[in-house]
């Protein structure tokens, strides 16, 4: 699923430590800002498909394997794709342990 977004970031601001944000003085430019908003946006695109995915789950006839095998491949692409691995056996770890465990709506082993 994807989504398109009208209008341009040119610039991130993060409140300084200690101030309140009332004063333009208070906000500092955040550096590397293009990479977490990306990282931010994955991140999203990642729970809406989630979302959507539970969504049509609970659809009739959702629990024959053809659909619990494209649960099965998202959960790991969401699972390697999570910032918290920070390295590529952390993530390859995750991914092979998303395709573990029983499915919560069939109760079919390979969830």
């Amino acid at each position: 699923m994807n989504r398109i977004y009208q209008g341009r970031v040119s610039k991130v601001q993060v409140l300084k430590p200690g101030a309140k944000g009332d004063a333009t003085e208070d906000w500092q430019d955040l550096e590397n800002w293009p990479a977490a908003l990306w990282q931010h946006h994955e991140l999203f695109q990642i729970a809406v498909n989630y979302y959507t995915l539970c969504l049509a789950a609970m659809a009739r006839g959702m629990d024959e394997p053809a659909f619990e095998a494209v649960a099965i491949v998202l959960a790991k692409d969401a699972a390697a794709r999570d910032p918290k691995h920070r390295t590529d056996s952390a993530r390859e770890k995750a991914g092979a342990a998303a395709g573990g465990g029983v499915a919560p709506t069939t109760g079919r082993s390979g969830w």
